[in-house]
Parts: structure tokens; sequence; C-alpha cells
């Protein structure tokens, strides 16, 4: 019976060390310095992700709060944002809206489809949007549902009726979430939806979260492995080719063609992100990762310790500045001399 307190004891030790080093408790603090380049760009809770239309549109998902759409509350809305005169649209919806990871896709001239996932009460969609860009007007089209639509994060269009989208967890109840978060398993999973035919394309993720097409590959931020991961489209299945490992928690990836780079927020420590989450008062430390796709050279382009600005989810870099989001607090960035 000792033997086995005593391995038991030793087993606890050994798995709080292992929880400790993966979620960089002790990891000294990043610095705030990038934050006097920066200037609020424009004012809504919860931007967690956002794209950039023809050079010129904003189109930030606004609203990202677990606690609201748990409690059927739905402030969300999309926001259209002129970066070119200030101009700003904010478009609510009749029906429960809480926004998560977007994305956009060009259909026609000047007009563009913009997919949502939302989380409500009664379970995840996903919800079209149709934006002209020289009337600047956003009008809702249609909404997906499935069954096996829960837990979503991000999507990618393909198509105007096909997407790949990100299931950060498997498990659609309380119990077998926290046991899947607490455990570490890989159980998330990447689905395929194509003229409503829904198939599993990856599966053994760790919390995937951002997702986005770069080229012929597509790049997942796996967020609790730390890691980004490549994949190869061949024969309507996703083939990892590569995996980079990220200082951090990934959460959305953005890619810049003209530059062949990626974007990418990271969360810097996990635990300091959980107690923002439940509370955004509190600091979460985030940085903007770029990765060179040519050299696989990694850089932190922007950082703050959370005293400034918290849990930075989403950049992307526009005419040499760069834009940021977050999860929970109301503020879109635009801070300069950053990106060259």
């Amino acid at each position: 019976m000792k033997k086995i307190v005593i391995f038991l004891l030793l087993a606890f030790v050994a798995y709080l060390g292992y929880v400790v080093h993966v979620t960089q408790v002790l990891e000294p603090s990043l610095k705030s310095d990038s934050f006097k380049n920066c200037e609020p760009l424009l004012k809504s809770r919860g931007p967690e992700d956002f794209e950039i239309i023809e050079d010129k549109f904003l189109i930030v998902s606004s609203g990202y709060h677990k606690p609201f759409y748990k409690k059927g509350i739905h402030p969300g809305k999309l926001i259209v944002f002129d970066l070119e005169n200030g101009k700003e649209k904010k478009y609510r919806f009749e029906f429960e809206f809480n926004p998560h990871g977007l994305h956009s896709r060009k259909i026609a001239p000047h007009t563009y489809l913009i997919a949502a996932i939302n989380h409500t009460s009664k379970g995840d969609r996903v919800e079209f949007f149709e934006f002209n860009s020289q009337d600047e007007g956003l009008e809702y089209k249609r909404s997906v549902a499935n069954e096996e639509f829960y837990h979503l994060n991000d999507i990618v269009l393909l198509g105007e009726n096909k997407f790949l989208v990100t299931q950060d967890r498997y498990f659609d109840n309380q119990v077998g979430s926290l046991f899947e978060a607490f455990a570490r398993l890989a159980m998330g999973r990447i689905l395929y939806f194509n003229e409503d035919q829904l198939d599993v394309v990856a599966t053994g993720l760790r919390y995937p979260n951002g997702i986005t097409k770069v080229n012929e590959q597509f790049v997942v931020a796996s967020m609790t492995d730390k890691k980004l991961l490549f994949y190869n489209w061949e024969k309507e299945k996703l083939n990892l080719s590569e995996e980079i490992f990220v200082n951090g928690f990934p959460d959305n990836v953005t890619y810049n063609k003209q530059s062949n780079k990626i974007f990418v927020g990271v969360h810097y420590k996990a635990l300091k992100l959980k107690k923002h989450s439940k509370n955004p008062t509190l600091p979460s430390e985030s940085y903007v990762l770029e990765l060179d796709l040519e050299s696989k050279k990694q850089a932190v382009v922007w950082e703050d310790t959370g005293a400034n600005y918290s849990a930075t989810s989403v950049a992307y870099p526009w005419k040499n500045k760069l834009i940021l989001g977050q999860i929970y607090g109301d503020q879109v960035l635009l801070c300069r001399d950053i990106v060259r």
C-alpha cells in the first residue's frame, strides 16, 4: 500500500511539473514596448477575428464571449470599417448571433461571400453573408447547421457551399470537455462540408484553432500542442506534411501573399488566458508571430504583457502597419512601424 501511495504521489508531482512546463507558467514575461506605436482603430467588444477585403475594408467579427452565448444573450455583430476614410458600419441581426472565426471569398466582381462561425444557445451554425464593395452593404443570406457542428472555432471557404471548419474539442458536454482539456487528449477534428455532405478530414489534433489557406496548403494552429500544422489537400482529404513549433499557444492564422509570410496571434501563458476569459480585466500576455514561409524563420513583431492589450487573437499587415484583434477586450489596434 505504501509503495502505491508513493507511486501516485510521484506521478502527481511529475504531472504537475509537466503542466507547469506546458502552460509556460515560469517563463519570463513579455515586454510592453510595442504598444507605444499603437492606437485604437475601432472599439467593439470581442473583436476576435477579421478579414481585409480589397486592401480597404476591414470586416470584424465582434461579440465573442462564452458566458453570453451560454445564457442565450447575443451581443454579436459584424463591423465593416473603411480603412481609408474611417467610416464604420455595424450590422446586428434578428437571430441569436455570437460570432467567432470568419472568412471571405470573392464570388463576383465587387461581391464577396462571408462565412462566420456562430455559437448559439442551441448549438453552432455557420452564417453566410454577402458584401458588396461598391455600395459597402452587407446582407445576411443563409445558415448552415449540422448535428456535428459543436465547438467550432474557425472556417475557410473553398466555394460558395464548400468549407473547412476546425472543431477544437470532441466531447459535446462539460464533463467530457473538461477531461479532454485536463488530460490534453488529441481529439480535435477538421470537418469538410460539401454541398450538404459532411466529412471528417483530419483527426487527432489538440485544440485546433485558426485555419487559413496558403497557396495549395492549409495551415492550422494546434493551440494546446503549440504548433502550426501544414496540410496538403489531396482527393478531398487533409494530409499532414509539416509541423512547426511555436513558443506559446497559437490562435488565428493569416497569410500575406505579397510577403509570403504568415502572421499568428499567440497567447503566451495558458493559465493567464484562462483567468482572463473569466475576468477580462485580468491581463493576458500575447504576441504576434511572423513566419517567413521561404526561410521558415520566426520573428516576434509585436508583444504585450497584457497591461495595455490582452489576448491578441489575430493580426494582419496593412500598408506597413499591423492590425490586431483580441478575444475578450474591446479594441482593434492599428500599430505603426512594426511590419516592413
